[in-house]
């Protein structure tokens, strides 16, 4: 049975509260204060006051008023005793948080009727989560604890040292290959690779746990519970050592919490490094699996504090709130309170920078909530398909359904006790409403249209084989300045002269039946013979434009850009092989890749001027000069292609041997004005800032929408 109480209307200060007897307090000592844990040994949880509050709480003993506690707390403490506002508010936290009963009997706010008392007594519909499933079990905690004692050596402070050297090689050993590091990611996220991917992580995350267990252990806690969570329905295990809250430093509580993020790092950097060195594509496959699991998905979860992991509880320590997350969860329901109904709630037991903390951090949390709500059910939607469209389903009944349907329930309550408190409630809800439907579906947002592209030095530049020929000698070098004319290269083919000879020699001898057919005046014969010299002659001049372009010469001025020129001495080249470039600077342009769902606004464009950005935030101008008209999926440049480090995802072409977008793009061509040419060297990625785009938060969702189904549809392709 639970009593709800109204704490603007009722006299607080007569109230008779009484703490729960199985509640255990210690001093804790925090730099320049001195605070006291709370433990509630039934429900594993643990909370933290000041010494104020502590000897305040001490008095309630169901037979004291709060008005009597907080003037014997005065005796004793004088001026650093609570005010009678802060001890309404310290009541009113302790019967939420159910530290405290009222008379016998369990309290919950008015102004939070929907709360449950606790989890435990939620139904099994309240508390089932499709994209989150605790299973605890029992029979692998004695494995663990077990287990657990193998992982001591890992902790002491020379293995610690030992480890944070390996990160460091780690770091390096990567950073020294990054291009094909990014490369290999290709095979990572291929679906032939889920389940290998699937066990690493499954096994990485037992680890991580294990040294959860043997972190408590070494400072004598103990865990009280294991199990598994089923993130999307992806296994996560997980190990309870709140009881690590009983330690005195807060530096051991930190380590605990860290000690899992510090075991997977440390394999990552070991795996890094073994990867930097192994040649076989099967064990560097796994490798990479192994880093990327044990880094990134440790850092992006693990070490987020906006949720319940680690991360979260380290930043509980390092502010010393051990209960940030419930009193910011409180802090964002007052401000809801004061909002809705007017009610000027006295709940808040922090002040300063905490009470600032507390805000932004439940603020925080509920933006990241949203994000990775919508985040799971994006990711369910493409994973799962249509079980995808299931679980969906019983999220939207989960996070949207039953919340407005608890609302409903709380604003009827609400009417019945006051009524002019519902009409603001309302009014004020209507108006959010109004306004955030408004900034959705009406309100455009203008921004930048960003463009990936590489600088490209132009088109008719390159100097190609005119014949057949081997190179025999090289009459220039990388960089040089040549002009119209100049000799670049010279080849020999003997057989072109054989041939030459040959056919000089059948012109000769056409020419003397000629004269002879002429004397015995055979005027049929001569006719033959004169067409037989003419077709002769077309012969030999062909074979004398052969010859003549055995000889490379420059067909501009410019700089000669050939690397690896002086290796093809005396090597065979067929005709049209391109042998060097000569370029110019003002040669130079910049070839964009524009997304299908930009190509109006950019196609507006053509001929204005446009920003180009370079990686180092370096800017420069041009003029979009061009686009192609129809898109293509064929790949503009090799450095736009993201398994070499570019912006654009690729896919194999096993027939053509090369790479092909994953969506259709249009091609544009930009011009650099030329004051600028010389800061934009050929062959670096850049991006392309062309026009504006005003589209609503809708629209932009909606277009990522389609830009998702359409490569989900090109992998189904591929894979078909």
């Amino acid at each position: 049975m639970s009593l709800v109480i109204d704490r603007l209307t009722d006299d607080v200060s007569q109230w008779k509260p009484r703490v729960l007897p199985e509640l255990v307090f210690w001093p804790d000592r925090a730099p320049g204060e001195i605070q006291y844990r709370i433990e509630v040994p039934s429900r594993h949880k643990f909370f933290s006051v000041g010494y104020e509050e502590y000897v305040f709480i001490s008095l309630l003993d169901g037979k004291t008023t709060v008005a009597q506690a907080c003037g014997r707390a005065a005796q004793t403490l004088g001026r650093e005793a609570l005010t009678q506002r802060q001890a309404d508010s310290i009541t009113h936290w302790l019967l939420q948080q159910e530290l405290a009963t009222l008379d016998g009997v369990k309290v919950r706010s008015a102004a939070d009727p929907a709360q449950p008392n606790t989890p435990a007594k939620q139904g099994l519909w309240d508390r089932f989560n499709p994209f989150w499933i605790k299973l605890p079990l029992p029979i692998v905690d004695h494995l663990i604890r077990s287990s657990a004692g193998l992982l001591a050596p890992i902790f002491s402070p020379l293995a610690v040292a030992a480890a944070c050297l390996i990160m460091l090689v780690g770091i390096v050993s990567v950073a020294m290959q990054w291009d094909r590091f990014i490369a290999s990611s290709a095979a990572i996220f291929s679906p032939s690779t889920w389940v290998a991917t699937l066990v690493t992580w499954i096994v990485l995350k037992f680890l991580h746990e294990l040294a959860h267990a043997a972190a408590a252990r070494r400072y004598g806690c103990e865990t009280t519970q294991v199990g598994i969570v089923l993130v999307l329905l992806a296994p996560l295990a997980y190990v309870d050592v709140t009881t690590s809250w009983r330690l005195r430093s807060r530096w051991q509580r930190i380590a605990i919490a860290a000690a899992g993020m510090y075991l997977e790092l440390t394999i990552a950097a070991i795996a890094a490094i073994a990867w930097c060195w192994v040649d076989s594509p099967v064990i560097t496959f796994h490798l990479y699996n192994v880093i990327l699991a044990a880094s990134l998905s440790t850092l992006l979860f693990n070490a987020n504090p906006l949720m319940r992991f680690d991360g979260y509880y380290i930043l509980t320590d390092l502010l010393q709130l051990p209960n940030l997350a419930g009193e910011g969860s409180m802090a964002i329901r007052d401000l809801a309170s004061r909002l809705f109904y007017a009610r000027g709630i006295a709940r808040d037991r922090h002040y300063g920078w905490r009470r600032a903390a507390v805000v932004g951090y439940g603020i925080a949390s509920i933006a990241w909530r949203i994000l990775i709500c919508i985040s799971l059910v994006i990711a369910a939607g493409f994973m799962f398909r249509g079980a995808g469209v299931v679980l969906v389903g019983f999220a939207m009944l989960a996070w949207v359904i039953r919340p407005i349907a608890r609302t409903l329930q709380s604003l009827n309550r609400q009417r019945q006790r006051a009524p002019a408190a519902c009409v603001r409630a309302v009014v004020v809800a209507a108006s959010l409403a109004v306004i955030a439907i408004a900034g959705i579906f009406y309100m455009p947002v203008s921004t930048a249209i960003v463009a990936p592209a590489v600088v490209d030095q132009g088109e008719d530049v390159a100097v190609r084989t005119a014949t057949d020929g081997f190179v025999e000698t090289i009459d220039v070098v990388d960089g040089e300045t040549v002009r119209t004319g100049d000799i670049l290269i010279r080849l020999r083919n003997e057989e072109l002269h054989h041939q030459l000879v040959k056919l000089q020699t059948e012109i000769g001898q056409a020419e003397i039946r000629k004269r002879s057919a002429a004397e015995k005046q055979d005027v049929a014969a001569v006719q033959i013979e004169r067409e037989a010299l003419q077709a002769l002659g077309d012969r030999m001049q062909q074979l004398q434009n052969q010859i003549d372009g055995l000889t490379v010469t420059a067909h501009r001025d410019g700089t000669i850009v050939a690397r690896g020129l002086a290796d093809r001495l005396q090597q065979y080249v067929p005709e049209g092989t391109e042998l060097l470039t000569i370029a110019l600077p003002s040669d130079r342009r910049v070839i964009a890749s524009i997304a299908q769902q930009d190509i109006r606004q950019v196609a507006m464009q053509v001929g204005k001027p446009v920003q180009i950005k370079t990686a180092s935030r370096d800017r420069a101008a041009g003029r979009l000069a061009h686009i192609h008209p129809l898109a293509t999926s064929e790949l503009q440049h090799v450095a736009l292609a993201g398994i070499h480090d570019g912006p654009l995802p690729v896919r194999a072409d096993s027939e053509a041997g090369t790479y092909r977008l994953l969506s259709p793009r249009f091609e544009a061509i930009i011009d650099i004005d030329a004051g600028e040419i010389d800061r934009l060297p050929v062959g670096q990625t850049v991006r392309v800032q062309i026009g504006r785009m005003s589209l609503t938060p809708y629209q932009r969702v909606r277009v990522w929408f389609q830009r998702l189904l359409e490569m989900e549809r090109t992998a189904a392709r591929d894979r078909s």
